[in-house]
């Protein structure tokens, strides 16, 4: 029967934690390089919907 020590089991799941701490930092770095550059590139004027709602001018009567 295989096994495995618990120093290998340790290793292991090491190994994966430091794995995925350093995929979730490189992950919010690209995303932060990205926003950056959409900042850069894309204008941030304030888009014009396409339809507009009809303003409500009756107030809402609660109960």
């Amino acid at each position: 029967m295989i096994y495995m020590s618990l120093t290998k089991i340790g290793a292991i799941l090491l190994v994966l934690t430091v794995l995925v701490v350093f995929g979730n930092i490189w992950f919010n770095i690209v995303e932060a390089v990205l926003n950056k550059f959409k900042s850069l590139f894309i204008s941030n004027n304030n888009a014009q919907t396409w339809h507009e709602f009809p303003e409500n001018t009756e107030k809402r009567k609660d109960k």
